[in-house]
């Protein structure tokens, strides 16, 4: 079953940050001394960051057609040709 499991669309560097930001958010909502509404989507961002990195995936990058990893996979990368050339 070719195209059943979503291919991994973040890179390293990206699946980092988006852990790092996903801690933070819900290390915020943990301390906060009332628990109300943005404390609440605070927490809900931070699972979904956390997610998307441990898992490599984001489907609002796979929606708007992007990549940030260096897959085998076809599909539009937001990464030029390695680099190499100036603009």
């Amino acid at each position: 079953m070719t195209g059943s499991i979503m291919q991994q669309n973040l890179g390293t560097f990206e699946r980092g940050v988006r852990l790092s930001a996903g801690i933070l958010f819900i290390t915020y909502s943990a301390i906060q001394e009332t628990f109300g509404l943005i404390e609440g989507l605070s927490a809900f961002v931070g699972v979904l960051l956390i997610l998307n990195g441990i898992s490599g995936r984001c489907y609002l990058w796979r929606w708007l057609g992007l990549k940030s990893c260096q897959c085998d996979s076809g599909g539009v990368s937001d990464q030029s040709d390695g680099g190499s050339s100036s603009k």
